[in-house]
């Protein structure tokens, strides 16, 4: 089993970091701001909101994801569709 080149493996573990970071403060902002709009009392807002914090936390997530497969991966077999 072929492993990945140490730069792939220092670059993926501080995407990993940094998008442990974003995912913290997407999801502590989210909670500012939701508390903000409950209190003007608008809650078209507020739903709005959640939806577009949950849909930030999970791109953060699949980034993550993806981070820690390439630095678990097997680069022996060339990546993308064969063609003939």
């Amino acid at each position: 089993m072929d492993r990945s080149n140490p730069l792939e493996i220092i670059i993926s573990f501080e995407a990993i970091l940094i998008f442990m970071g974003l995912t913290a403060y997407a999801s502590q902002q989210t909670k500012t701001v939701t508390r903000e709009a409950l209190a003007v009392g608008e809650p078209q807002t507020v739903s709005r909101i959640r939806v577009l914090g949950a849909l930030s936390l999970y791109l953060d997530f699949i980034i993550m994801a993806l981070s820690v497969l390439s630095i678990l991966g097997d680069n022996s077999e060339p990546r993308g569709l064969a063609l003939g």
